[in-house]
């Protein structure tokens, strides 16, 4: 079950949930490669896959969250019907939340899981980072987020990565503020040593959400989701019934 948009390596026929999970800025369905082998046989899960990266990688990447959010809505759509919980990584707690207003429209409630991930309810953190040229957006990348993209120094790697990671971050620099909470309820989850973490807590995200929240502390920085996974995963598992 693979569309443009999205990334299933196990089917489920008929699944008590479905996990659609988002990757951070520059990341794709890989990220999520081996997820639902640590969830139960009835919990499906599916991975978001953009524009302009891995298979997709002579896509142009799209640099504004609308056009995203209208194409993986409609493919979504397709999808046999099931309750759906939302994952997001960093940016893609972003999309998770455009995504969640979309479907609390239709009458839907979606029970999300943000990780490392800002609230929309945040205006940018000035200066901005997507107009910068390549050397400072990266030195300023690495300052904010840490020495886990120190690799994409490397020329041919900025040369494969920069334009996705670019676009990502410009989406999420130019998305919709939000002005209203969403009436559902979320696991926060933070990185002890993420210099941002202020905002990626309870006292950020309740401007943007109304329902319960629950914030977690996990052990790690910005990307914790890569330096403890089995924390992550244990953690989400719990909360889906796994």
């Amino acid at each position: 079950m693979n569309g443009s948009w999205i990334r299933c390596r196990r089917p489920v026929p008929a699944p008590r949930l479905r996990l659609c999970a988002f990757a951070y800025a520059g990341g794709g369905a890989t990220v999520f490669h081996h997820w639902a082998e640590a969830f139960g046989p009835e919990v499906e899960v599916v991975a978001v896959q953009l524009p302009g990266r891995q298979e997709r990688l002579r896509e142009p990447a799209l640099r504004r969250t609308s056009p995203i959010i209208h194409h993986l809505a409609a493919e979504l759509d397709q999808l046999p019907p099931a309750p759906l919980a939302l994952l997001g990584v960093s940016f893609g707690g972003a999309l998770v939340w455009e995504l969640a207003a979309r479907l609390v429209d239709r009458g839907q409630e979606p029970r999300l899981f943000l990780l490392a991930s800002r609230s929309p309810a945040l205006a940018p953190r000035p200066p901005l980072l997507h107009p910068r040229s390549d050397a400072d957006f990266l030195d300023a990348l690495i300052e904010q987020y840490g020495v886990s993209l120190e690799m994409l120094r490397d020329r041919q790697l900025w040369e494969i990565a920069g334009p996705s990671l670019r676009a990502d971050i410009e989406a999420m620099e130019t998305r919709p503020i939000a002005l209203a909470p969403l009436p559902l309820s979320a696991t926060l989850l933070v990185g002890s040593d993420d210099p941002g973490r202020g905002d990626h807590g309870k006292a950020a995200w309740s401007t943007a959400l109304s329902g319960e929240l629950e914030e977690l502390v996990l052990p790690g920085g910005h990307f914790f989701v890569e330096t403890a996974r089995a924390r992550v995963l244990a953690e989400v598992g719990s909360r889906l019934g796994s």
